[in-house]
């Protein structure tokens, strides 16, 4: 009898984690409809509490990076896609990379500390979604169905 009673409140227990937003993050997670991103938008998600922006390359390659840049913490979301490939900082105009790396930084003496980096994440397009990869280990591979 007194296994059923912990097995039951370990049971709620993991449900109650579940609720209250416990989530798996070496995990592949629908960030938005490839529609919703068209070439030259901006679009700022948050997943798994991670405020996230998400943009398309020039070459239509969709890049995911810490919404918050490394100065000041504006939000990346509010900025804008530079030359079709940098997001630009609404700030102080900081400009950064699909890698998250600074690759511009307009003011004083337009040095650029290593520090001026914010991370990004892994995604890939397919079956008309956009897919973000939200962990800290290597992305498992998609394995996506193709056909019924």
């Amino acid at each position: 009898m007194n296994i059923q009673i912990g097995h039951d409140a370990a049971l709620i227990e993991s449900k109650k984690k579940l609720i209250s937003g416990t989530y798996l993050h070496n995990a592949w997670y629908v960030a938005a409809w490839a529609d919703e991103l068209a070439d030259g938008k901006v679009l700022g998600r948050t997943f798994l509490n991670e405020p996230v922006v998400l943009y398309r390359q020039g070459d239509g390659t969709v890049v995911a990076l810490d919404e918050r840049c490394p100065h000041r913490f504006a939000p990346l979301s509010m900025g804008q896609v530079l030359d079709g490939n940098r997001i630009q900082c609404p700030y102080h105009g900081l400009e950064f990379d699909g890698t998250g790396a600074c690759v511009l930084n307009p003011h004083g003496n337009k040095r650029i500390s290593p520090r001026l980096r914010v991370k990004s994440y892994p995604v890939i397009e397919k079956h008309n979604a956009i897919w973000i990869w939200m962990g800290d280990k290597t992305p498992d591979p998609p394995r996506f169905r193709t056909s019924r």
